[in-house]
This record gives C-alpha cells, structure tokens and sequence, in this order.
C-alpha cells in the first residue's frame, strides 16, 4: 500500500508519542513501583479512586493493578475497594498479619463514626489477661464482619442515642484509633455481657480496674443511657467488686425500682436462683464461681 509522503511525518510523531507514554505509564504499574509510591507517602490501606487519582490510570487499570498486586502478595484486599499494604515480612504469606488490627478496624469503616468496643475495649484498657482474636467495633451503620489474617472484624450497631462516650487511643505501633472510654467500657460490659467473655469475664474486669473509674463520668454515662436493668447491672457486680458506697448509692438511684426481678446474666435463670432485693437482679450465677475468677 503506497502512503502519500505528506501522511509519514505524522505517523512517526504517533508513534513516538506513544512509545513515549507508554515508557511513562509502564513504570508506574509495575507492582514495586507502585508499592514504592504509595508507601512513600505513609500510605498503608487505599481504594481503587487512589490507585486512579495517584497513578492517572482508569478504573478497569486500576482493578486489574490491585489484582496484580494481590497474586503478587504485596496487598491484602480487606473488603470490597479496599486494599491493606503489606509489610515486607509478610510478603511471603501475605495474610496481613504484621498489620494492626485495631487500624484495620478503622479503616475498614472508612469515614463513618465507630469506636472499638466491648471486650476489645476491655483489652486496650487492661481488664483482660489474654490477647483476642476477635476486634469488636461499634458503628452507627450495618457492616459486614471481616476476617483479617487471625483476627475476626466483628460490627456491632449502636442505635445513635448510644453513640457516646469515646476517646482517641494511641496503640504501640502509633496508630491512633477511637475507643471507648473506660466508664463507657465498663457500662458496656454491664449492657452486653454476651460480647465481653461473659459475667465471670466482666467482673474480673471490674475488680483490675474499679479504682481508675471517674464516678461523676460514670453516673453522666449512666444517665444518658437511661436503661435501668443495666444500671442494676452495673450497680450489682461493682458491689461485688468493692466499688465505694457512695457510688452504689448513686446508682440504685439512678436505677430506680423495677418491681419486678431481671436476670443478672442473659440466661434463663434457674429454679434456685438468688434473689438480690437491692438490684432486683435474679443472680443467675455461681457467685463463689465468680469470686474465685476473680483471682485468676
């Protein structure tokens, strides 16, 4: 096929237009490099709109990067459009164990309120003796669980009324995440026991760290909850754990009279079960049990 000589200048100008595009972009897909420049930054977890805006590439390049770089075991997709970093340690496995589970949790919320919760703060308030595997978050919004490496993300919705009480904790890596303040955590044990190891769990929790409680905090806490069978709750077990007098007073005013006796656990109590008048708690459980967990 003859070309008029006119059309040449213009076909090599394309084509080193775009062999010089084509030298540009192939060094920022390559996996390494990609890595290198998102960690350059501090970038430990990103989205596919990061991989686009960053590398100025289009949405099916962007996917298929991050598939890359998964096969390859440089990331680790936590859930859908969102891809954790992995540390070089990890590279070889790549199950996202060398990375923080407690700012995986947050991320995995994204921009949505949350606050570490439950028996995961008890954990980063030392009222637990042993590690978990298992990050309880509580948000505003329903998500769904994920696994991470060993550890199990589990969501818990908080109606809004409940969304209080948390601060930002530091953790030793110096990730900085939200947790629930220690009266919130304690509150919440009395609330979900079920999702903090259980009755003997909580009160070993109570008697470690009963003394640091802010009483004017707890009682604020208490009150804008406003759930009276969990107060009794509260108020039975920090009894138990030798919280001050004034304190339980305060409660069993804040609690009210039920006129009627509610569970202490959330089990069906038994036919023996002790009545305690002061909680109007049924104390559905071993309490010489409970007592002796309490110095383990």
């Amino acid at each position: 096929m003859k070309v008029a000589g006119s059309d040449l200048p213009l076909r090599r100008w394309l084509i080193r237009a775009i062999f010089a595009i084509l030298c540009r972009i192939r060094p920022r897909t390559e996996p390494n490099e990609v890595i290198a420049r998102l960690a350059a930054d501090g970038t430990e977890f990103f989205t596919l709109a990061d991989l686009r805006e960053r590398l100025e590439v289009t949405a099916p390049q962007a996917r298929q990067l991050a598939y890359r770089l998964t096969r390859r075991k440089l990331i680790k997709r936590i859930k859908r459009g969102l891809y954790a970093i992995l540390p070089p340690a990890d590279w070889q496995e790549g199950t996202g164990a060398g990375i923080n589970r407690y700012w995986a949790a947050a991320n995995a919320v994204g921009s949505e309120p949350y606050y570490l919760a439950y028996y995961t703060a008890m954990e980063l308030h030392d009222m637990t003796q042993h590690p978990l595997r298992t990050v309880f978050v509580a948000v505003t919004k329903q998500h769904r669980d994920l696994r991470f490496g060993a550890a199990l993300i589990r969501f818990v919705t908080v109606a809004p009324y409940k969304f209080f009480g948390y601060e930002d904790h530091r953790t030793a890596d110096g990730h900085v995440v939200k947790v629930a303040q220690l009266e919130r955590a304690f509150l919440d044990c009395a609330d979900r026991p079920e999702l903090c190891g259980r009755i003997e769990e909580v009160f070993r929790g109570f008697v470690r760290r009963r003394a640091d409680l802010d009483d004017d905090r707890l009682l604020r806490f208490v009150h804008r909850l406003g759930k009276p069978v969990v107060t009794k709750r509260l108020g039975f077990l920090l009894e138990m754990a030798g919280a001050n007098p004034e304190l339980l007073l305060e409660l069993e005013r804040a609690a009210g009279r039920l006129k009627r006796f509610m569970p202490l656990a959330k089990t069906a109590p038994p036919d023996h079960a002790e009545r305690n008048r002061r909680w109007e708690l049924t104390v559905n459980t071993d309490l010489r049990r409970l007592f002796a967990s309490a110095k383990t």
